[in-house]
């Protein structure tokens, strides 16, 4: 069987901002991994094709794309697609799922309809958990799921789940869906995947995106055991570096050093939150817009945030007695105090303050 989640088909990808032009590539490419999804399941020859939510996006999603997806399912009509909806293609009136005439192939496990067996190979999928479920060891159980696992700070969660519900299963196979990246063989019975989405989709999902491969063996005596791998698809990855811009004081000397830790990370196809990090030469601020200029022809996207400090010597000019060595002074005050109390977002907020303040009896005017 192939496992995939988290496709999320037209999605507005808004983190790539006002680029109408790159989302709507990025859309594209979506579905163009949704292709390669149902390419490696021909290539595999598996049997099922087990989609765990947010195959789509409910609030976008055209009847094109809808159309695509089933002409998708027609190819491999001897393959059984198995989808349970997710919180972002939930199962509503009105609902795809619910109007649209899909292929006899495909079996969306929702509602009243949450379990179905096959005669071959002899398998049960459910998609709830339940305890009363009687196993049969001549029988592969799989359990499709949609949910928040073992996140007991996240603020209202979608479908919590504990690991310890995921052993109780006694489920051979628990393919599992929400997460947009990756982990494997969760619980103390290690049957618990989660593939993460196929292609990524935001600046928190860096590494490597795909889907999962599983076969589960029945031996004579009823023992069951599985072998699963990882297959890696996605087009695209988004990498979020850190440059050091130490003693930098131009933006042309910033742009190569970015330029170089940039092809060192990745590649040109690759989506990248630059951050600039260090101390900069005194009275140098970035051109974060031409830097981004500069830059966009090494990459899909770029953005980029300048977190440097300018380069004064506080310690000389505390020695001022006018304006200058009182304000810092003062400042220096503040920032003591919020480290004193613990409040790192004061410091910040202080320590950002004493910078701009600089800048201002310094140039006259404060560059944001």
């Amino acid at each position: 069987m192939l496992h995939c989640a988290d496709i999320h088909l037209d999605t507005p990808f808004t983190s790539l901002g006002s680029t109408e032009g790159k989302s709507a590539q990025r859309r594209n490419e979506i579905k163009e991994t949704f292709h390669s999804i149902i390419e490696l399941s021909i290539r595999e020859k598996v049997d099922f094709l087990l989609i765990c939510g947010d195959l789509y996006e409910h609030e976008y999603v055209r009847k094109s794309t809808v159309n695509f997806i089933s002409e998708e399912f027609s190819r491999i009509s001897n393959i059984r697609v198995m989808i349970i909806p997710g919180n972002h293609d939930p199962y509503l009136p009105g609902s795809f799922y619910r109007s649209f005439s899909w292929p006899n192939n495909v079996h969306i496990l929702a509602a009243d309809n949450d379990f179905l067996e096959f005669e071959e190979p002899h398998t049960r999928i459910f998609s709830s958990l339940s305890p009363s479920i009687p196993i049969k060891p001549s029988c592969i159980d799989i359990l499709m799921l949609h949910g928040t696992l073992n996140m007991k700070v996240e603020k209202n969660p979608f479908n919590p789940l504990t690991s310890e519900q995921l052993d109780q299963s006694g489920m051979d196979y628990i393919a599992l869906g929400h997460f947009h990246n990756r982990f494997e063989a969760k619980g103390k019975v290690r049957t618990a995947f989660n593939p993460g989405s196929p292609e990524p989709l935001g600046f928190d999902e860096e590494g490597s995106h795909g889907v999962y491969i599983t076969e589960v063996f029945v031996e004579e005596d009823g023992r069951k055991h599985s072998e699963t791998r990882f297959a890696s698809i996605n087009r695209r990855s988004y990498r979020n570096i850190v440059v050091n811009c130490e003693d930098s004081g131009n933006d042309e000397k910033v742009a190569a050093v970015a330029g170089a830790v940039m092809k060192e990370s990745g590649s040109g196809d690759d989506l990248y939150s630059v951050t600039l990090k260090g101390t900069v030469e005194k009275g140098y601020k970035a051109n974060t817009s031409w830097l981004k200029a500069n830059l966009t022809d090494q990459c899909f996207f770029i953005r980029l945030k300048d977190d440097t400090t300018p380069g004064y010597d506080f310690g000389e000019i505390l020695k001022e007695p006018g304006l200058k060595g009182l304000f810092i002074k003062k400042m220096f005050e503040r920032i003591k105090q919020a480290e004193m109390a613990g409040d790192e977002e004061g410091r910040l907020m202080a320590l950002d303050s004493l910078y701009y303040g600089m800048e201002a009896m310094e140039q006259g005017e404060i560059c944001l």
